[in-house]
């Protein structure tokens, strides 16, 4: 009896020889026992973490690196604009991209997830701009732009600059623990990092608003740090999980101070 699983949902659809492809004109109706196991659920047991959420404080103070080596007059990189008055003063402010630039990371105990990781490269810029894996892992960089890029991981021989076709993508395999700092050859605004560290077991990236949520954190003890511009932004914070939903009242503070250089 093949069985179909729900993907996430804990249950799995279990369809017998034959059913819902409909009885031959003139056969007669199906056996009773197979319409009753049509679109049966059976229920699987999985013991599924509760969801942890927080908050991180201090993203109006983020300032990306790159906007610091723009301004440089040596670096011939001019722009000339006319600030528009129906532009309020609040969003004149360069401030960063969280869900890009910004990865809060759990640390614990636990074998290092050699997962493959897509990096997406487009408009400029990576999504994610720092990226925190563990040893082991493969990052698949694909180009979503209509126009090649030439990206190399800055001092590693084993990522050099490449013509990437539009729609093309290459796969680099992280050494040990350490922070890569990404580049384009024809993009100066491409600067993003990898920071590989042999105890994170999960990530994720918080929302405009600051906000971020691990949704499978099997009960533990972890530790919890933010990470701007390929370094840690703010103290560690420890955390205890359980069956239970956690709420972290206290927002991670992101210090900052010396990430824009």
């Amino acid at each position: 009896m093949p069985v179909r699983s729900a993907q996430g949902s804990g249950y799995a659809l279990v369809r017998p020889p034959g059913a819902g492809r409909g009885a031959p004109a003139g056969k007669g109706p199906r056996p009773a026992i197979g319409a009753a196991l049509v679109g049966a659920l059976i229920f699987a047991p999985q013991a599924e973490a509760a969801p942890v959420r927080g908050k991180v404080g201090g993203l109006d103070a983020l300032l990306n690196p790159v906007w610091n080596e723009a301004r440089d007059v040596a670096s011939r990189r001019y722009t000339w604009r006319e600030q528009s008055p129906t532009v309020l003063d609040k969003f004149r402010h360069l401030t960063a991209s969280p869900s890009k630039e910004v990865c809060i990371v759990a640390f614990g105990e636990g074998a290092p997830v050699r997962e493959t990781v897509q990096v997406r490269l487009g408009g400029g810029r990576t999504t994610p701009v720092t990226l925190v894996v563990t040893p082991g892992a493969t990052i698949d960089l694909l180009n979503r732009d209509a126009f090649r890029h030439r990206p190399y991981i800055v001092n590693q021989p084993s990522f050099q600059a490449a013509d990437m076709a539009a729609g093309t993508n290459r796969q680099w395999k992280v050494p040990g623990p350490g922070t890569y700092e990404l580049r384009d050859e024809l993009f100066p605004s491409v600067r993003s990092w990898i920071v590989v560290e042999p105890n994170a077991v999960a990530r994720t990236h918080p929302a405009a608003d600051g906000s971020f949520a691990f949704a499978n954190l099997p009960p533990g003890e972890y530790t919890l740090r933010a990470y701007f511009s390929g370094a840690p932004a703010g103290a560690p914070r420890p955390i205890k999980v359980t069956e239970k939903a956690l709420e972290i009242k206290e927002a991670l503070a992101l210090d900052v101070k010396d990430k824009a250089q």
